[in-house]
């Protein structure tokens, strides 16, 4: 039941993620791409920020302030603002078959990182005089 329940789930999402594309598509026919990711990101925040207190959570916590989430939130800021102009200028087509690759070699290339971290941890690959550590 699990597995059904998280294959009905990724398929909601990937239809949120398609709506939202559409939406980003039509407000950049008459917004600026700034204002569109002011917008869509602070709605995003009020939704996600119900959502914490529904749930009892705190809205602030100061791990947020590492360097390392500090890092990504740049990363993902780069990535919102670069996806939103392939959005906005390019074809919808284009920009979701770009994401598509994008993330098929992402998981390739995390596979390959993966399988050599665990060839490091186990030595197989250092006793042959493969050292990829």
């Amino acid at each position: 039941m699990d597995t059904l329940r998280g294959s009905l789930l990724m398929v909601l999402a990937m239809a949120a993620f398609a709506l939202e594309d559409m939406f980003i598509k039509s407000a950049a026919q008459s917004l600026p791409v700034g204002q569109i990711l002011i917008l869509f990101g602070a709605g995003g925040m009020v939704i996600f920020a119900l959502m914490a207190r529904a749930q009892g959570e705190p809205l602030w916590n100061p791990v947020f302030c590492t360097r390392a989430l500090l890092l990504r939130s740049v990363a993902e800021v780069a990535g919102r603002l670069c996806f939103t102009l392939a959005i906005a200028l390019t074809p919808l087509s284009s920009a979701s078959a770009i994401l598509q690759a994008t993330h098929w070699s992402y998981q390739q290339g995390l596979w390959c990182f993966s399988r050599n971290m665990w060839a490091c941890a186990v030595g197989s690959r250092s006793q042959q005089g493969l050292s990829v550590c």
